[in-house]
């Protein structure tokens, strides 16, 4: 249970002068999708004697910002 969230990961500055002399700014920006939320790892184990053994992981992800 929880949610995709998209962060800016890069900007590139591309730059580029026309035959007329004037410059064109055209940033590249890169993006990455995080989760956030709970997830759970399950891994089920039946043995001969008919016992059904569940291995469950629970995990807790909080994507945020961070300044550079």
């Amino acid at each position: 249970m929880g949610s995709d969230d998209t962060f800016v990961t890069s900007v590139t500055n591309n730059v580029t002068t026309s035959n007329n002399g004037n410059t064109v700014n055209s940033p590249t920006v890169g993006t990455k999708t995080y989760f956030s939320g709970i997830s759970l790892d399950v891994t089920p184990q039946i043995y001969d004697t008919g016992t059904v053994m569940l291995h469950v992981h629970p995990a807790i992800s909080v994507a945020t910002t961070k300044n550079l």
